[in-house]
């Protein structure tokens, strides 16, 4: 009898201690993470279904996660059906490498279900590499080649009216020579080299234009740096004809002053 107390008064202290580690318990467990496989979430979980991977312009393929409910992805440009892609192992892979998606074109990616249903839509603007062509020499329309020189680049592309044509490599220096007479290039062409880096990621494209002297790649920066010293100078006129006219309304009080506090003759 006097064991079974002790054992009784044993089990009422040890459960009055894990009263407080319960609460503990029941406080911390929303926050404790689940290792979930994150393929098997829920429709109704707030997390998204289909996760893209950084998309660079002049990449092949866009490609991502998606969840199990998401059966089909489809590529669309300013709201129209471009391609799907495929699905394999909870990954996607859409081909791009032809259409050439660029920033400000209105690219989406559209998740769909087994019933068809539109589960997701996801817009995106490709990036762009930091490698950039620096000038391309004089060129007509006649010419057999356009030569340059280039920052940062591995490979050099030719585009004509948005199509791919042609790639070249770069030598060390930073040059490159890109022949063209096969391609019969007008003045209705549209022509874009672009340069790419050792991830195959395009830069800024440059339009090659007929030409008598050098184009330098950088001619947008130039006129920036015009539009720049033009405002600079317009600052400048601005402070300088405020302390003009500050100068003169100061002026102006102090002979008021002079006028109102003029001591009278006795």
């Amino acid at each position: 009898m006097f064991v079974n107390k002790i054992e009784k008064k044993v089990i009422i202290k040890g459960s009055a201690k894990s009263i407080p580690l319960v609460i503990v318990f029941v406080l911390l467990f929303p926050a404790i993470p689940t290792f979930a496989n994150p393929l098997e979430r829920n429709t109704n979980s707030e997390l998204p279904m289909t996760i893209l991977d950084p998309y660079y312009q002049g990449q092949n393929h866009l490609s991502g996660e998606v969840t199990n409910e998401v059966k089909k992805v489809r590529l669309y440009k300013k709201g129209e059906y471009v391609r799907s892609g495929t699905i394999q192992d909870g990954k996607f892979k859409v081909y791009t490498r032809d259409v050439h998606p660029q920033p400000k074109e209105e690219w989406s990616l559209i998740s769909v279900d087994s019933n068809n249903e539109v589960l997701e839509e996801i817009q995106f603007e490709p990036l762009r590499s930091k490698a950039f062509i620096n000038a391309y020499d004089k060129f007509t329309y006649k010419d057999s080649s356009i030569s340059g020189t280039s920052e940062g680049a591995k490979v050099i592309r030719i585009y004509v009216n948005n199509i791919e044509k042609r790639a070249v490599k770069v030598k060390e220096d930073g040059s490159f020579l890109i022949y063209v007479e096969d391609l019969n290039l007008n003045k209705k062409d549209r022509i874009e080299m672009v340069a790419l880096d050792s991830f195959n990621h395009e830069g800024i494209p440059l339009e090659v234009q007929e030409v008598e002297q050098k184009t330098k790649g950088n001619v947008i920066e130039e006129e920036h740096l015009s539009k720049e010293e033009g405002d600079e100078k317009q600052i400048f006129n601005h402070i300088y004809l405020n302390y003009l006219l500050w100068g003169l309304v100061l002026l102006f009080s102090i002979w008021m002053f002079s006028k109102i506090f003029k001591p009278k003759k006795k």
